[in-house]
This record gives C-alpha cells, sequence and structure tokens, in this order.
C-alpha cells in the first residue's frame, strides 16, 4: 500500500561509514564532512539537511560514486561503492536537458547509453509521459517547456533506467512555490508507487517535513549527523501536500530550527 511503512527491517539500502572528505583549499587542506554514518533502508524517504556549506552536496556525489572519499566507506545494498552504479539514480535542481532533443529523446537517454532503447523502452517512456501529463508534449523541445514540465522530464529519465535508489539534490529550488507543492506531491507518489530509496537534499525544512520518513540534520562544516527525527507526516496523511495540514507540522518544523547551527544576526 502507498502508505505502508518502511521495511526498517529489511538490508540497508545505502550505509554510510566514518565518511571524511577533504579538499585542497587555495591555502589550506579543507575538511567539508567528518566521523559522517548514517544509514537509509530499502523504500524509505530520508531527507538531510543542515547549514549552508556542511557538505550535503559532497555526500550524495560520493554516495552516487562520483568521487571517492578521503577515508571511510559507503555500501549500496551492501556492495562498496567505487564508482557510478546503474542502482543509483541521480536528479539535480538543474534538469539538465539537452535543448537539440525531444522530450522523447531525453528521456530515452540514459537507456540509449546503456544500449536498451528499443520498443519496449519507447512504450514504458509514453508510458510515464502519460502519467506525468507529458505525453502530447512528446514532440517538443525542452525550451517550450515550463521549469515543472522540465523537472518531471527529469524524473521520467531517471525512473526509466530502473536505478534502485533515487538522489535528489534540491530538486525544486528553481521553482514557484505552488508548482514546487504540486511537483513534491506528484514525485512523492510516483517514488513511492515504484518502491524506490529516496535520499534527499534541501534547504526547505517544510518541504523534507512534508516528505520524508526521517530527517538527518547535519552540524555546520565539517558536517556530521548530528540528530535523525522520525517524521512520517506524507504516509500518515496520505501526501505531502496533506501532511503540511497535520496538527503536528509545526511543532516537528520548530524542533528541526533547533537542531540547525544557523547564525542569524539581525
Amino acid at each position: 500500500m502507498l502508505n505502508s511503512e518502511p521495511n526498517r527491517s529489511s538490508t540497508e539500502a545505502i550505509r554510510v561509514d566514518n565518511l571524511v572528505m577533504k579538499f585542497a583549499g587555495k591555502s589550506e587542506v579543507v575538511t567539508a564532512i567528518s566521523e559522517l554514518s548514517f544509514s537509509v533502508h530499502a523504500r524509505e524517504f530520508v531527507s538531510l539537511v543542515g547549514p549552508s556549506g556542511c557538505g550535503k552536496s559532497t555526500c550524495l556525489g560520493l554516495i552516487a560514486g562520483l568521487r571517492q572519499p578521503t577515508y571511510g566507506e559507503i555500501r549500496i545494498g551492501g556492495n562498496r561503492v567505487v564508482g557510478p552504479t546503474h542502482d543509483v539514480g541521480f536528479m539535480l535542481q538543474k534538469d539538465l536537458l539537452m535543448p537539440w532533443r525531444t522530450v522523447i529523446g531525453n528521456v530515452l537517454f540514459g537507456l540509449e547509453i546503456q544500449g536498451k532503447a528499443g520498443r519496449d523502452a519507447r512504450d514504458k517512456a509514453f508510458h510515464y509521459l502519460e502519467r506525468f501529463g507529458l505525453r502530447d508534449f512528446a514532440d517538443h523541445r525542452p525550451r517550450q517547456l515550463s521549469g515543472g514540465m522540465r523537472q518531471r522530464v527529469a524524473l521520467i529519465r531517471t525512473l526509466l533506467v530502473e536505478p534502485n535508489i533515487i538522489l535528489l539534490d534540491e530538486p525544486f529550488a528553481a521553482l514557484d512555490f505552488q508548482t514546487r507543492l504540486l511537483l513534491q506531491n506528484e514525485l512523492w507518489r510516483a517514488l513511492l508507487e515504484e518502491g524506490k530509496t529516496v535520499l534527499l537534499i534541501t534547504h526547505d525544512i517544510s518541504e523534507a517535513l512534508s516528505m520524508s520518513d526521517r530527517i538527518l540534520v547535519m552540524s555546520k562544516r565539517p558536517g556530521r549527523i548530528k540528530t535523525v527525527i522520525e517524521v512520517g507526516l506524507a504516509r500518515k496523511t496520505g501526501s505531502p501536500l496533506e501532511a503540511r495540514k497535520d496538527k503536528d507540522f509545526n511543532q516537528m518544523f520548530s524542533h528541526v530550527w533547533e537542531q540547525l547551527d544557523v547564525d542569524i544576526r539581525l
């Protein structure tokens, strides 16, 4: 069922152990994250929040296998991450659609790279386009689409390669508020129906609360997990939109805010 609890007793989908990531700065070595450890279970929706510069995006890039940590280990489904894998899909704030390709050409691109863009893949692509209200735009170019429509195309492209894990790096940040709410609802429902494991990075506490089973709060740089907050409002109410109306939403918002190391000078 859509609102059933994630299976916490299942094998961990993502495990991060004692992760350290250092970069060479102009005058000194910068430690972006240090002693970072957490896990995400199969079919769980987890958000990673924290102050700007705490290493959230760095962490996501490491889990995706785009670079290797200085120390520590990451495992996906029990296998150590040594590079990019088809088990992990990555969706960014920028949709990265190719302007010279049509919508159908963009969503099939990942499968073309894998040599799997046959008739069945094309049929499945049109099924997703229909599901997300884009069937009539299959032959349009990205420039002819709104921001929300472009992000739907990016989501379809990610889902078509059938990863078990979806990493989301602020995919709604560039959208207007109304479009953001609607797309959060659509994406959350689609990912749960597909049985995906999700790790979302966001600066928006309300977004994290409305979509997540748990929120992992990171400290300021060097980033590490400061606290873990159980949420589950979307599963409880049936959608992220309904989660925002829940009686516990505002209290949870205050709790998350209190945990953030945010320096405010008025």
